[in-house]
C-alpha cells in the first residue's frame, strides 16, 4: 500500500483525463484508479480499506448524494482524506456533514495547481498518520496485549450473536451493529447510524434518552464503562421491552478512550429459553424446532414417540437432531410434503393447519400438527419453525380392537360430529324415574353442552342442560320414551350452557336404549334463520315485476321467476337447461354474449338495453343488469340478470315522437297561414291609404281651384272631412281672441311649439338663437295666462285654434 494511491469517483472523459495527466506529470509515483459509479467505489474501498487513502469526487458527475457518499467512505476508513471537485454554490453547510467528515471542496474556477497542491499536502498527512500508527503499534507491543484480547472477545461475541452489540466512535457514529442488535431493536444501522438518533428512536421516554446520553459522556471522560444498566426501549413494531445493557470503553495504545461498545440482551428471553428447554426435555408435550437449512434442532421425547408410532420406526434423539426430514427413513412423498410445508411456513407465508393432513403409514396417519409458528434463527435473515404435534388415536388401526363390535360402535359414536349422549334412568324404591345420569357422551356433545370443559362423568340431566324450563321439558320427554319405548323428535328453544345469553333453537331425537334413552341433538337456529331468509328471497323472487334469470357458467338457464315467463312466454319447465341466448338473436345476441363474457372474466356489473324474441316470435326491448353469482367460499358458479320490459314504453315513446312531429308540422303550417294573412292585411291597408290619398288630393285640388270663392272652399273642405270620417266643430271665438294677443313672431313660434318642436329645433327653423326662443316661450305663457309651471305648453296650444 502506498499513500500515492488515489481513487477518482465519477468522471467525464475529457476533464478527468486532463486532470490525471496533470497530476501524474507534477507528482511522483501517483497511481490513480477510476470508479465511474459511487457504488463501485464503495465496494473497492470496503474490500481494501487501506489501499486508497486519498479520494477525489467529481461532484458534477457522481451518481450519489455527496453527504451520503462522504459518510460511507469515512465509515469504511476514517483515515481516508476526501477532495470534492465542486461547482458554484457548493459549500460545507449544504452537505450537512459532521465536522470530522467534511472534505476539501474545490470549486470549478480553481486552477489545476490548486488540485496538485491539495493532493500533495494530503499525501504528506496520510504518510504522517501511517508513521504514527506504526509508532503506536511498536509502543503497543511493548505495553502488552490487553486491548487486543478485549477486541478478540468482543469479536467472538459478535460472531456468536448471543448479545446485541453496538460500537461507536467518539463522534457518536456507529462502527458496528450486529444482527442480534437489529433483532432486539427492530432497526438496522442504515436507519440509525448515530447514538443520538438511536436513543431518540429506540428509548421509551425522554428521561431515559437524557440519562443514556449523559452516561456516555461520563464514560468518555472517565474511560470506564458500567454493568447491567436497565433501559426500557420501544421496538420498531411498537413492542416495549426492557434490556440489560453493559457499556465497555476501549482504550488505544496511549490509554485514550477510543471506542465504546454497548452489549445488551433481553433477560426475559433467557428465562423463556430455559422454560422452553424444560418443556422440551421434561414435559409430555410433543413439539419440535426445525430449521429448513439445518434440520431438527430441538425435539421432545413425546414428539419422537409419535413419529415412531406413525411410521413404525425406532428413532432416537441422535437419529433426528441436526437431520433434515429428507434424511429420515420415511416414505418419499411424506418427506417431500412435510419438508415443503415447513419451508413455506419459514418463508413467512400464511398456511392453515389443514394444509398438511395427518401423516404416517397406511392405517397409522396419527401424526397431526396442531400449532406452528415462524421463529428467527441465529443466522441473519434465516427463519425456522416451532411446531406442536398430537396423536390422532381415531386414525390408528388395530386389527384386534377393530374386530370388536362394541369397540366399533364406541368409535363411531365418539367420532360422529353430531352431539350424542346416553342417559340411564335413576329410579326410587317404587321404580319411579326420579332423574337420569349420563352413561356415555361423545366429544361433540361435550364441547356443545358444557362450558369451559366442565364435564364430569355421571352428570345428571339438569347438570348437563342448565336451562331450567328446558330441562323440565326434556325430563318429561325422556321419561315418556323410557317408559313407553316410543321415539320422540321435537324442537325446543333453550340455552345449552350458562355462558350463552340468547336462547337457541335445538332439535332433539330421543330413543329408548336399555333402561334409559339416547339423545341426538343439534342447534338449528342458523339453519332456520337461513330458511326464513330463503323464504323471503323466494317470495321476492316470485313476486317481482322484473324478470330474473339465473344461468350457469356456460350460459344455460338454471332458474327464472314468473315475471320471466310473462315477459318471454316460456314456462319454467320449457326453458330450464336451455341457453339464455335463445332469447336473443342477431347483433343483440352477440352483444349480450360479449357482455356476459366480460362479467365472468372481470367480475364487473353490466347494464344496458337489448332486443329479445318471445316464444310466439314477437320482438321486444328490455333493459338488463348482469352480475356474478358466488357461493359461500367466493367461487363463481354463474350469473344473475335482472331484466325490465321496455317494449310498451318504447311504443309510447315512438307514438309520442310521431305526435310531436305532427304538431310541429301543423304549427309550421299555421305560422305560414298567419304570415300570408298579415301580408294580405298590409296590402289592404296600403290600398285604403292609396285610395284615401287619391281622394284627399282630389279635394285639395278643387279647394285650390276655388280659393277665390270662400263659399266653395268651405263646401269642399266639409266634403273632405266627411270622406275622412271627421265632423268639423265650430271654432270658439275665445281662442281667436287669445291668439290675437300674440305677435306675429310669437304666433309663428306657438305654431311650431304646437307641432312638438323643441326650443333648439325652433331656433334652427327660424334662424334665431335658442335664448331668444326661450324668452318668447315665457312671453307666450304669460299672454295665454298659463301661470302654473307644471302645465304643458304644447298640450295647451294643441287645444287652441291659432289660425
Amino acid at each position: 500500500m502506498s499513500s500515492s494511491d488515489i481513487l477518482w469517483i465519477g468522471h467525464s472523459v475529457q476533464t478527468t483525463q486532463t486532470a490525471i495527466k496533470t497530476l501524474e506529470a507534477e507528482l511522483d509515483k501517483v497511481s490513480i484508479k477510476l470508479a465511474p459509479q459511487a457504488r463501485e467505489a464503495l465496494n473497492i474501498l470496503s474490500k481494501k480499506p487501506s489501499e486508497h487513502l486519498v479520494v477525489i469526487i467529481d461532484a458534477g458527475n457522481v451518481d450519489m448524494e455527496l453527504a451520503t457518499l462522504a459518510t460511507g467512505i469515512k465509515q469504511i476508513n476514517p483515515v481516508i482524506e476526501i477532495i470534492v471537485l465542486g461547482y458554484s454554490g457548493l459549500a460545507w453547510g449544504n452537505l450537512t456533514l459532521p465536522r470530522y467528515y467534511r472534505p476539501i471542496i474545490l470549486d470549478e474556477s480553481s486552477s489545476p495547481d490548486v488540485l496538485i497542491s491539495c493532493v500533495a499536502k494530503l499525501q504528506e498527512i496520510v504518510e504522517a498518520k501511517q508513521d504514527y500508527d506504526q509508532l503506536s503499534r511498536g509502543i503497543g507491543d511493548n505495553i502488552g496485549m490487553s486491548r487486543t484480547s478485549t477486541e478478540a472477545v468482543l469479536a467472538l461475541l459478535a460472531r456468536q450473536n448471543c448479545l446485541g452489540m453496538i460500537s461507536m466512535r467518539r463522534d457518536g457514529f456507529f462502527t458496528s451493529y450486529n444482527t442480534e442488535a437489529e433483532r432486539l431493536t427492530g432497526y438496522s444501522i442504515e436507519e440509525l447510524a448515530h447514538i443520538q438518533i438511536w436513543a431518540h428512536a429506540v428509548l421509551y421516554d425522554h428521561e431515559t434518552v437524557q440519562t443514556l446520553l449523559d452516561s456516555i459522556s461520563v464514560f468518555w471522560a472517565r474511560k470506564t464503562g458500567r454493568e447491567n444498566m436497565r433501559l426500557m426501549i420501544k421496538r420498531k413494531d411498537d413492542a416495549v421491552i426492557t434490556l440489560s445493557v453493559t457499556a465497555v470503553v476501549l482504550l488505544d495504545n496511549f490509554g485514550q478512550a477510543r471506542q465504546i461498545v454497548m452489549l445488551f440482551f433481553d433477560p426475559l428471553e433467557i428465562g423463556s429459553a430455559k422454560e422452553y428447554e424444560i418443556l422440551i426435555n421434561f414435559s409430555p408435550c410433543a413439539l419440535y424446532t426445525y430449521l429448513p437449512e439445518k434440520g431438527f434442532v430441538k425435539i421432545s421425547t413425546a414428539a419422537i414417540d409419535i413419529i415412531n408410532r406413525a411410521f413404525s420406526v425406532n428413532l432416537t434423539f441422535r437419529d433426528i437432531l441436526n437431520k433434515k426430514i429428507q434424511d429420515l427413513p420415511l416414505p418419499e412423498k411424506t418427506r417431500e410434503s412435510w419438508q415443503s410445508y415447513l419451508e413455506i411456513v419459514a418463508s413467512g407465508s400464511v398456511l392453515s393447519l389443514t394444509s398438511l393432513p395427518p401423516i404416517g403409514l397406511p392405517g397409522r396417519h396419527v401424526l397431526e400438527h396442531k400449532f406452528f409458528h415462524r421463529i428467527p434463527s441465529s443466522a441473519r435473515g434465516k427463519f425456522g419453525v416451532i411446531a406442536v404435534i398430537v396423536p390422532r388415536e381415531d386414525l390408528f388401526y388395530n386389527s384386534e380392537e377393530n374386530q370388536l363390535e362394541e369397540g366399533l360402535a364406541k368409535k363411531t359414536l365418539n367420532n360422529v360430529p353430531r352431539p350424542y349422549i346416553l342417559f340411564g334412568a335413576i329410579r326410587d324404591e317404587n321404580a319411579a324415574i326420579t332423574d337420569f345420569k349420563c352413561q356415555s357422551i361423545n366429544a361433540a356433545a361435550i364441547s356443545f353442552v358444557t362450558a369451559n370443559g366442565s364435564y364430569r362423568p355421571n352428570m345428571s340431566l339438569p347438570q348437563m342442560f342448565k336451562d331450567i324450563e328446558g330441562t323440565k321439558t326434556l325430563f318429561e320427554a325422556a321419561r315418556e320414551v323410557t317408559e313407553t319405548g316410543k321415539e320422540k323428535d321435537f324442537e325446543l328453544r333453550m340455552t345449552l350452557n350458562s355462558d350463552e345469553k340468547e336462547r337457541a333453537l335445538i332439535r332433539f331425537w330421543f330413543g329408548k336404549v336399555g333402561d334409559g334413552f339416547a339423545v341426538f341433538f343439534h342447534d338449528i337456529t342458523a339453519s332456520r334463520h337461513e330458511e326464513t331468509q330463503l323464504k323471503h328471497y323466494r317470495h321476492i323472487f316470485s313476486h317481482m315485476d322484473e324478470a330474473i334469470i339465473v344461468t350457469d357458467l356456460d350460459g344455460n338457464i338454471i332458474d327464472w321467476n314468473p315475471a320471466s315467463e310473462r315477459m318471454f312466454g316460456y314456462s319454467k319447465e320449457q326453458i330450464i337447461g336451455k341457453s339464455v341466448y335463445l332469447l336473443t338473436q342477431g347483433s343483440d345476441g352477440l352483444q349480450v354474449k360479449q357482455h356476459s363474457g366480460n362479467v365472468l372474466r372481470e367480475g364487473d356489473v353490466w347494464k344496458g338495453e337489448y332486443g329479445f324474441i318471445r316464444k310466439d316470435g314477437s320482438r321486444g326491448v328490455a333493459v338488463s343488469v348482469f352480475a356474478l353469482l358466488k357461493d359461500d367460499n367466493g367461487v363463481v358458479y354463474g350469473t344473475v340478470g335482472l331484466s325490465h320490459d321496455l317494449t310498451e314504453r318504447k311504443r309510447l315513446e315512438e307514438r309520442l315522437a310521431a305526435k310531436t312531429q305532427e304538431l310541429q308540422e301543423k304549427n309550421l303550417a299555421l305560422n305560414t297561414l298567419l304570415r300570408h294573412a298579415e301580408t294580405e292585411r298590409i296590402m289592404a291597408c296600403e290600398r285604403v291609404v292609396a285610395d284615401m290619398v287619391r281622394k284627399v288630393n282630389s279635394r285639395l285640388f278643387r279647394i285650390l281651384e276655388s280659393k277665390t270663392k270662400p263659399q266653395a272652399v268651405e263646401t269642399q273642405a266639409n266634403l273632405l272631412l266627411e270622406e275622412l270620417g271627421t265632423v268639423s266643430e265650430p271654432r270658439q271665438r275665445g281662442d281667436k281672441e287669445v291668439a290675437s294677443k300674440l305677435t306675429e313672431k310669437e304666433l309663428e313660434v306657438a305654431q311650431l311649439i304646437r307641432l312638438g318642436k323643441t326650443s333648439e329645433e325652433i331656433a334652427f327653423i327660424l334662424n334665431k338663437s335658442p335664448d331668444t326662443i326661450r324668452l318668447q316661450r315665457i312671453s307666450i305663457r304669460k299672454k295665454l295666462g298659463i301661470d302654473r309651471k307644471d302645465r304643458n305648453l304644447t298640450s295647451y296650444l294643441k287645444k287652441m285654434d291659432l289660425t
